[in-house]
């Protein structure tokens, strides 16, 4: 790659990072994604916002049923979100430290958010924001660790506002004149001129104030906790914030309150906390959630409660009647499990599985739509394949391998050897598999089946019968296979089946015999990874510096330069599907190319947490990402378009309409119902039967949908269009002229 590509290419990373990630990838677990939330607004009673940590930017346009999210880049922790109509909204966000602000700007109604973070104000620095409002169409303040801005033009630019410097973390206007705020050592300032001039009222001394609210000019409460101290504090004001009385103590610190009225007010904070008065604050009560995840902002809307918060892994969403805060909440589910997954394995398109520590194994067969859980082990799987759908084996962390051969209703555990774990399966066919078992991530020993998994025999490397070690090891069919032993390290008592006479970078080797016999081709480096598309076409990052992606066309017997990307030497994994489309992840980042590994494209945006050990890919549009703390994002990519005129009918049946134009060259639009949520698979065919293309495989929600077919590398001809459900086929003729 030329220096000017290079630059041009870097500059597109760059210019990527401020805008939004591609949404191809969703959280199925936990849901609607994998981060704590922070703030909530109600543009009306079914359309929702929350933002969270990550970047994290979540719409329900269904009261909460179903949520749609984006990620703003950088992906800072997301504090707060307000609307001054159905278009004009800001988010703003930062950590606690103060670092990593966020300000982002909306005219659309959230389909856009524009980086409007006003670093002339910040000394060049992104400082936290911590707390918003907005009063009309054009006025809003936000209050962070600089102080008070303010802005007259939509958020489009901001100015300091004077007497409130310093760390505000909340601030409320009772309307457009009168306002309060509150800073993170116990001052409480007021406004009378719109929030230009601040002035200290009050003092409370060494406690962090979270959040001050108004119910009238004269009442109003602050929560928040003491600081230096986890112990948290209600207080009410009523003469307008120049004295403050202490109702209300925990032991841990409250993040935010809802006032209703003067009478009835809520407040939420750590560790499962909600409390409630309804006689202005004279008594608080406990509201039991039965649970102890961190809560972080209450809203009211349409007589009901919502509460969000959650964990640094999973987000907390819960609501309750305003007349019931006595009772338990109604805490949405949004995982099924929040243990590490390690592995995903599809038989075909639904039926698939899914493991990891502790025993856990869930099951599909609907394609991922929802998993059922098999409490059957407590062994930690490592790895899974299903070569076809009655059969699963999975690896363990202690030699175990774990077989089923009637999709789950009788198992077999063989054992390998203890303390080494079963870290690779693969089959190339049905009879013929290869596994590898591994004490360390330097390499591991080989062994294979030709019956299906019956029985199983070490891989010999050569005549001094020294097992193999490999790092990794990949068959394209059931003769093509290639793989790499580590280079060498000091040989210890955990690696002592290091072999000393391994070369200074490891060696590459490939099979065209099914492994009868390997012979050894040089590379240009150590290996990082390697991956194979075809008998001949593949590709290789080594651990060095340069960051260069290496391409074979003959099979791995000769590599050359193909493409500098940055941090490729650091790549964890490194998978094509097929010769242009491939992905890389590096930590918690997944990049994808769609030009055979010229350039790379962030499509995960770290914005997870903890280690995420697989990829999975059943096609070029369908995969899956799993990872610790239940982690399990689904990647779906086709030219869907859902017709938003039409939202709010119902499909009454499953229907698919003739495409138009017809005849048609080279595109023409294929629109269908679906009146339930389920797997469809939109597929075409030729007039022998084959299979040419399959535009659509993926669940979708009920609804009304539209998708663009491009047939461009197909001949003129008559061509079938089939639309499949799990109880529904229906089938279209298409006429292709050119």
């Amino acid at each position: 790659m030329g220096t000017m590509k290079r630059i041009l290419y870097l500059l597109l990373i760059l210019a990527y990072d401020f805008s939004y990630s591609q949404n191809e990838w969703t959280w199925n677990n936990p849901y609607p994604v994998g981060a704590k939330l922070n703030g909530i607004f109600f543009i009306n009673s079914t359309t929702i916002f929350t933002v969270g940590n990550g970047g994290n930017v979540l719409k329900s346009t269904d009261s909460g049923k179903t949520w749609e999210n984006k990620v703003l880049l950088p992906y800072s922790s997301l504090q707060k979100i307000s609307f001054a109509n159905n278009q004009y909204g800001i988010i703003i966000g930062g950590d606690e430290s103060a670092e990593n602000g966020g300000l982002f700007v909306t005219t659309d109604g959230g389909v856009h958010w524009a980086d409007q973070y006003p670093l002339g104000l910040q000394d060049n620095h992104y400082y936290a924001f911590f707390d918003i409002q907005l009063t009309n169409d054009s006025i809003g303040w936000i209050g962070g660790f600089t102080g008070i801005l303010k802005t007259t033009d939509k958020g489009t630019t901001w100015h300091k506002t004077v007497g409130a410097s310093g760390w505000t973390t909340s601030l409320y206007f009772i309307n457009d004149s009168t306002g309060w705020s509150s800073n993170s050592v116990g001052g409480i300032l007021k406004t009378t001129d719109k929030g230009e001039h601040w002035t200290t009222i009050a003092s409370l001394g060494w406690y962090w104030t979270k959040r001050i609210r108004f119910a009238t000019p004269s009442v109003g409460w602050i929560v928040g906790q003491k600081l230096y101290e986890n112990i948290g504090f209600i207080a009410k004001t009523t003469d307008g914030g120049t004295t403050w009385e202490f109702q209300d103590s925990s032991g841990v610190g409250y993040h935010d309150l809802c006032i209703i009225d003067s009478l009835n007010v809520v407040a939420v904070g750590d560790n499962g906390l909600i409390q409630y008065t309804r006689d202005g604050g004279n008594m608080w009560l406990y509201s039991g959630t039965n649970n102890h995840d961190d809560y972080n902002d209450v809203a009211l809307e349409n007589n009901k409660l919502w509460v969000i918060g959650g964990n640094y892994n999973y987000p907390a969403i819960l609501i309750n009647n305003l007349d019931s805060l006595s009772w338990l909440w109604n805490a949405q589910k949004t995982y099924f499990t929040l243990s590490s997954l390690n592995a995903v394995s599809f038989a075909d398109d639904s039926l698939g599985w899914l493991s990891g520590e502790g025993g856990a194994l869930f099951k599909t067969t609907n394609g991922g739509l929802s998993w059922e859980p098999l409490d059957l082990f407590s062994i930690n799987f490592l790895s899974a394949c299903s070569p076809s759908p009655n059969s699963l084996f999975l690896g363990g962390d202690d030699g175990e391998l774990v077989v089923t051969k009637d999709a789950g209703a009788t198992w077999r555990v063989l054992t390998f050897a203890k303390y080494e774990g079963v870290t690779q399966i693969q089959f190339p066919t049905d009879q013929k598999g290869w596994f590898v078992l591994s004490s360390d991530s330097y390499g591991g020993s080989v062994y294979y089946t030709t019956d299906a998994g019956l029985t199983w025999s070490k891989v010999i490397r050569d005549s001094f019968s020294n097992p193999l070690v490999v790092q990794k090891i990949q068959f394209y069919d059931s003769l093509y296979g290639w793989y790499n032993e580590p280079a060498p390290v000091l040989l210890t008592k955990k690696n002592s089946s290091l072999q000393p006479h391994l070369n200074s970078i490891g060696r590459f080797f490939r099979t065209t015999d099914g492994g009868t016999t390997w012979i050894e081709y040089s590379t240009p480096g150590i290996i990082n990874q390697f991956s194979f598309v075809s008998q001949n076409e593949g590709w290789l990052s080594v651990t060095t510096f340069n960051d260069t992606l290496y391409k074979t066309t003959d099979g791995g017997i000769t590599w050359e330069p193909h493409s500098v990307i940055p941090n490729l030497h650091s790549s964890d994994e490194l998978t094509f599907v097929t010769e242009n489309e491939g992905w890389l992840r590096i930590n918690g980042e997944v990049f994808h190319t769609q030009d055979g590994g010229t350039s790379f494209v962030k499509s995960v945006n770290g914005n997870v947490y903890g280690n995420y050990p697989r990829l999975y890919f059943t096609s070029k549009d369908n995969g899956w990402f799993v990872g610790n703390n239940g982690m399990l994002m689904h990647y779906s990519k086709t030219p869907t378009i859902v017709i938003k005129g039409k939202l709010d009918i119902t499909p009454s049946a499953f229907v698919l309409y003739q495409n138009y134009p017809n005849p048609f060259n080279p595109s023409t639009t294929i629109e269908f119902e679906v009146p339930t949520r389920t797997l469809v698979r939109l597929s075409i065919y030729n007039m022998l039967g084959q299979k040419v293309d399959e535009p659509m495989n993926e669940v979708k929600n009920a609804g009304i949908y539209r998708i663009i077919w491009n047939a461009q590398n197909l001949a003129s001809g008559t061509y079938f269009c089939r639309l499949q459900s799990k109880s529904s086929v229906v089938t279209k003729k298409l006429l292709l002229l050119k």
